[in-house]
Order: structure tokens, then sequence, then C-alpha cells
């Protein structure tokens, strides 16, 4: 379910990971009847295994009641040279957790931050204090390939917590300029930058980090790839994109919009006091790829855990209507509470009122061994009607033990899935009715690895290839028409080829009973090589496979305006063409991005390892919307609206080449903002959307501000489409708004003070 392109990366994972939960409900309904059917002595182990389940779980919640939560600890290492063992000065260091929240808090009411580092003349970096918990390491450093660890735990004072990184020459720049919309450069922003062939649910997909210096200006060598940007500075609302690096580098520039700040207070009912420890979260136009679901995750993965007055501060806030809710031990929002926010406002005061709920908890052990447990795990608890996910607090404790908080009544399932463990969406019910629920034992399974290597031995991707029914998908309903839908897990499963080739995949589940199960390993890489090959899986490891690769076929080109002007930053997609009917939607994991490809300052791009047939070719701009094609030059549907141009494959050994044009993106539109008074204001943010919901402020345009006069221009619009126009002034106090604004017009905007602002 997860869309082509997402306005964060976050929301994308988001998405797939609500269409894995809905699936596992249907998983969970298929195998009751197969439950049924177990014969005496199946019944007679199992009744065992439930006895020795609920005497392991009474010794852990004993346990538990003297346990003492560890404290943070200092953490640190040494950044060297991997050539000469020299000390590297100023390496960024970025340490990230193996969990769904991103960052950690520095101190309560406030959200959660990227946990960086710089290096000191001596190579050593550290950070002062760091959650308990597995997280994975990187360092940067100019003109040097960035170093990654993924083995990092932090266990207290007693473990280990020096954590060195080597890094070595190679690889092609990225660099670029991070900026004000009126160009002053914007210092000390972080640019993260995250290979997207693989993602397993946050584990192993360790993001690298630089930061802007006082001009602006960022730089970061890296191996050639596709790969996610994301920026993040506490003032600005975070910008993301795709691109690409080759052996030519490339360069990325950002203008952040200035965000929102809400701060509020969470208030539990009848009384109304403060309820410390709530964790609140937000959603804003970014979230519309999992529409009405609920969810105690953030947007743009953080979190902010309220102080011991209930006190909290959202920050980076889009511009729109912010949904914000709450949820603690006890208790959780019923509604969202909309707060209307403007560019770079700071709404104060805001209350958030909750009502009694319920908490979820339990352990997480391996499967048949309840006295063991599993640290690290994600846990979650879902439902499908009314849609919604809540997931733990925090990755499993060291005892296995987990907890969700602010769960409603109703039926829940509670599924979970560890980094050497496979995925349960449906590792245990949790009826909630009028009391806590404290008795769950989820058993996660270790499952079976595949091992080998493809030939040529090169660097590839390598995934699991879904069952097409699965992976096309016209509505969640369907998904009632299919008998097994346990292979849905398979999808999270991806790894990567080493430079010889060699490769790891799993943890896959295996065959069952005597019986095998059929798999399909995909392999592929940006050079254009890919391979497929069909293994049974039985109850053991497979080793020794081999995926042959050969080359697939290519489409490369340039995308221009009619004016023969290059266009940067859109993207290009080639597809395999769809049958005829309905569209589908899919449910795709990492390596999903090999058939788009997004275009440098020089308007190139170059799709590899396209299969032969047929294929539609379209370009999306950095929301994802399809471009108008230049009049003439491609096809349109019956609403008038780009459709893509067919394209036939025939070969592999010759590349198609390609010239796109799309209409020019030269529309002007011009005007002038006054205030109630009819006189000029001055720095008032003014927006362009295509959406009709301007509220939300979906697929807005970049602002601009308004000069001394009064007067502003918005640039590189489309000709070929109206736009709805909303001008802020008084730090979001006052509000002007006119809709169908064709480019080429000269409008005026009166702002109108906002009633309680």
């Amino acid at each position: 379910m997860a869309a082509r392109k997402s306005t964060t990366w976050i929301a994308a994972g988001l998405v797939a990971l609500l269409a894995l939960v809905a699936a596992g409900w249907w998983w969970a309904q298929a195998g009751e009847d197969a439950r049924d059917g177990e014969d005496a002595e199946d019944a007679e182990d199992a009744e065992d295994a439930r006895v020795d389940a609920q005497d392991a779980l009474r010794r852990k919640q004993a346990a538990r009641s003297e346990h003492v939560s560890a404290e943070r600890v200092a953490i640190g290492g040494r950044v060297t040279r991997a050539d000469n063992g020299s000390p590297i000065a100023g390496a960024i260091v970025l340490v990230s957790r193996k969990a769904i929240v991103e960052g950690q808090s520095p101190k309560p009411g406030e959200p959660s931050r990227p946990l960086t580092a710089v290096s000191d003349q001596d190579g050593q970096w550290q950070l002062a204090g760091v959650d308990p918990g597995g997280y994975m390491v990187t360092a940067t450093a100019a003109g040097l390939l960035p170093a990654i660890r993924s083995d990092l735990r932090v266990t207290g004072r007693e473990g280990p917590t020096s954590f060195d990184l080597e890094l070595a020459l190679g690889g092609s720049l990225l660099s670029g300029r991070v900026t004000e919309i009126g160009g002053d450069p914007i210092e000390g922003a972080l640019v993260r930058v995250s290979d997207v062939s693989t993602a397993r649910l946050g584990f192993d997909n360790a993001a690298l980090a630089t930061v802007s210096d006082d001009e602006g200006r960022y730089a970061i060598q890296l191996a050639e790839g596709r790969y996610a940007l994301s920026t993040y500075h506490p003032d600005y609302v975070a910008e993301t994109r795709l691109t690409e690096v080759r052996d030519r580098g490339r360069e990325e520039d950002f203008k952040p919009v200035p965000g929102g700040t809400i701060e509020g207070v969470v208030l539990a009912r009848p009384e109304g006091d403060p309820v410390a420890g709530a964790r609140v979260t937000f959603s804003d136009s970014r979230n519309r790829g999992i529409g009405d679901a609920t969810t105690n995750i953030s947007v743009d993965g953080s979190a902010v855990v309220t102080d011991e007055q209930g006190r909290f501060r959202l920050r980076g806030l889009r511009a729109g209507v912010v949904a914000v809710t709450a949820r603690s031990s006890g208790h959780a929002s019923v509604a969202a509470e909309e707060v209307p926010l403007g560019i770079a406002e700071q709404v104060t005061g805001v209350e958030l009122w909750v009502d009694p709920a319920h908490t979820i908890s339990g352990f997480v052990v391996p499967k048949g061994a309840p006295d063991q447990a599993i640290e690290g795990a994600l846990v979650g608890a879902w439902q499908l009607r009314p849609f919604a996910l809540l997931v733990a607090s925090s990755p499993s404790a060291s005892d296995g033990f987990f907890e969700i908080v602010g769960v409603p009544p109703g039926t829940w399932e509670v599924g979970a899935i560890g980094e050497d463990h496979l995925m349960d969406l449906s590792g245990a019910t949790a009826v909630i009715s009028d009391k806590d629920l404290s008795d769950l034992m989820i058993e996660l399974d270790t499952g079976i690895y595949v091992r080998g290597r493809v030939e040529p031995g090169q660097a590839a991707r390598l995934r699991v290839q879904m069952d097409p029914e699965l992976a096309d998908l016209a509505d969640l309903a369907d998904l009632a028409e299919l008998a097994d839908l346990a292979d849905l897990a398979d999808a999270i499963v991806t790894t990567r080829a080493d430079e010889a080739g060699e490769f790891e995949l799993g943890p896959l589940r295996p065959g069952g009973g005597p019986g095998a199960r059929e798999i399909t390993l995909v392999a592929g890489n940006d050079a254009g090589f890919e391979g497929e090959l069909e293994l049974e899986l039985k109850g053991e490891d497979v080793e020794g496979v081999v995926v042959s690769l050969t080359r697939g076929a290519s489409v490369s080109g340039t995308v221009l305006d009619s004016d023969g002007v290059p266009q940067a930053g859109v993207v290009v997609s080639v597809t395999p063409a769809e049958e005829a009917g309905e569209a589908k939607m899919g449910v795709v994991f990492g390596g999903g991005a090999a058939d788009r490809s997004p275009t440098g300052a020089d308007g190139r791009f170059a799709v590899h390892g396209l299969e032969i047939g047929k294929h539609r070719v379209r370009v999306e701009d950095s929301e994802g919307r399809a471009m108008s094609w230049e009049d003439g030059s491609g096809p349109v549907d019956g609403e008038g609206r780009p459709a893509p141009i067919e394209l036939e494959l025939a070969d592999t050994a010759h590349e198609q080449l390609l010239e796109l044009r799309v209409a020019p993106r030269d529309g002007v539109i011009s005007g002038v903002v006054l205030d109630a008074e009819g006189l000029p204001v001055v720095d008032a943010w003014v927006r362009a959307s295509l959406d009709i919901d301007i509220e939300r402020g979906g697929y807005s345009e970049a602002p601009v501000l308004t000069d001394e006069n009064g007067l502003f221009v918005l640039k590189q619009l489309r000709r070929d489409r109206s736009y709805e126009l909303v001008a802020e002034g008084e730090r979001g106090r006052a509000r002007a708004a006119q809709e169908s604004v064709a480019p080429g017009s000269r409008v005026t905007l009166t702002l109108d003070p906002l009633s309680g602002r």
C-alpha cells in the first residue's frame, strides 16, 4: 500500500507497516481452521507448553517487580583513517537507535533529537547520556567514505561504552547548501543520508550524517547508489528527497521552510490533573498516505514525553492543520486536537484532554524457551476495524519486557519482530475491557537463512519476490480472499551482497513439517544487472546458493522543458505496463526504487535492470505528482491529465535513449498583502497550493515573503493549473486565502485576524 513517493520516509515506512498489520488480521483468521485440526497428541504437547509458559511468566513478572531501569550512560570512541590509523578531527558521528522513534529527548517535554557528536583533534567523540538499547553508529568526514557499525549495544555502566570507527578513501561527493527561503545560510542543519536499497524496519539501515557550516554548505562522500536525503533543524520543517550518486558526484540544495511550534499541557478528565510521562504525537499533511488510521507514531519519527507538569512542546511543524494526541499509562486521547498553524507560528496554551485507557504489557521470548528473553524487539498492538496501530513505548528490554500504553477498550492483536527473529503479527490476542492486561507472552522463531553469492561477483540487492496476489492489491478487502498470508513477512527481509557477491538473507519462515515452501530470490543493482532463482525452503539453512546475474534493459535520457531548460530534482519512473483494468496498489520494501531515477542539475536520468516488454514512462515532481507533457509531446487521459508514455523494450543490448519534454514551470503569480486597514504587510508568508484542502497545506509550493511594500512574487509555477493562495501575517495570527488563481495573475490578499490567536 506504500505510495511511490511519500513526502517523508517515516510516513512511507508507516504506510508499509500498517499494510503488514492489516494483512496479519487475515493471516490470523486463515490459521484458525488449521489449529482446530490438531490431533490429541499435539493438543497434549500444546498444553504442556502452555503450563511451562505460564510458570515462566510468573517468574518473569516477579523478577520485573524488582527490576531497576538502567540509567543513561556516556558512550564514545575514536574515529581514525583505515590506511594509516591517524585520528580524524571534525568527523560527524550519528548514533541511531534500532527503534521506531528517532533520536532522544534532551529533557522531558522537549522533542527527541538526533544523537550526534563531532570528533576532536585526537579523533575522540563522546555522547554524555544514551538510553540503554541497540544502536547503529556512523561516521563521516571530508574526502573519506563513511564508516558504519550496527553492533552497538548499550547495556549500562557495566557494559562496553567505547566504539571505534575507521574511514577509508573513496566514494563520490554529494554536496550542496542549506539556505532559508530568502537565501541566507542555515548553519548547523543536519543532512541525513540513507541507502534506499535495503530496509528492515530500522534494524540495519544506518543513516549517515553531515552538518552545514556557517555558509550553509555541506559535503559527504558516498558510494555509488540511490539515497534518501532529509534535513533536520529544530526550527525548520524537514525537507526530503531522493537522489542518485554516480562517479561525477551530485549537488543537492535545500531550502527548508521555517517550522511552527505548539506548546501545551496534557490534562486528565474529569478533574483536569496534569499528566506526566504522556507521549504526545502529531500528524499533518505528510500523513496523506495513511488516511484515518490511528497511531502513536509522529509523522517525523520524533517523540515528546510530557514533564512533571504535563507540559510539552512540538517543534519544526509544517503549516496547516496539525492533529495532536497524547497517550500515557492510564490515559489516552479519544480524538485528536486539531490545531491550525501558520508558517513559523508559535501556538501556546493547547490543552490535550485525555480519558481513561489501559496498558498492555508482557514479554517477548524465543519460541520454545519461555525462560529466556529477546531484547530489542519492536512490539505493536493493532486492530483492523477501526484501523489502528499502537507501538510499545520502547523496544523490549533486556528481560524481554514491553509495554503499550494508552490502549482503548477492544480486541487487539499484539505482534512483534526481532532483529534476528521472524515477525509474528499475531503473537497474542489482548481483549481490553475495564483493566490493564499484563500477562502476554509473545514467542518469536529464529527462522532460517539463505547464504550464497551472485555471479558474476558484485554488489547487489537481494529480496524475496512476493506472490503477485500479495504484491498487487486493488483494495484491502481483497486480502480476505487469500488463503495464506504468512509469506507477507518475507517482504521486509532484504540484504546486500558485498563486492565479491557474497550474501546472507534472513530470517525467513521455513517450510512446514516434511514439506517445503517455494520462494523466488530476486537480485539486482544500479548497474543494471538482475537475476532470479527459485528455491525450496525446508527446516534448515540453505547454503551455497548461486544467483546468476545478467544485464537488463536500460532507459536513459534527459528531462527538458519546452524551452530546452534541464529539469533538475524531478523523478523519472519506468514501470511494467499493467494489465487492462483497475490500477493496483503495491506493498514494496527495500529495493523498490530501482525503476525510478532522480534527475541531476543537467536533467539527466538513467534506469537500469528493466525487463523486456512494454513499460510506462512518467515524470514526477518533488511531491510525486505527474508532470504535464509539453503540448503535443505526450499523452493525456480522458480528463486532460498527463498520462504515461508507452515504451517497448525489445532487447538488453541497446540502451533506449529518451528526451522527455515537460511543460515549463515558468508561471508567475504576483500581488500584494494588506492588513485590515489597507496597509502593506512586511514579511508575510505567501504560499501556493494545487491541493483543494489548502488549510491542511497539502502539495504546497515553496512559500515566499513579502517585501517592504507588501509585494510578493511566486515563480516556477505550472502554466496549466490554477492555484490556491494563502497569506499569513503576524506569525500566523492573521490570514487570507484566494482560490483558482491562474499563473499570470496579480492579486491583492487582505489579512483577517484569526479569533483566539
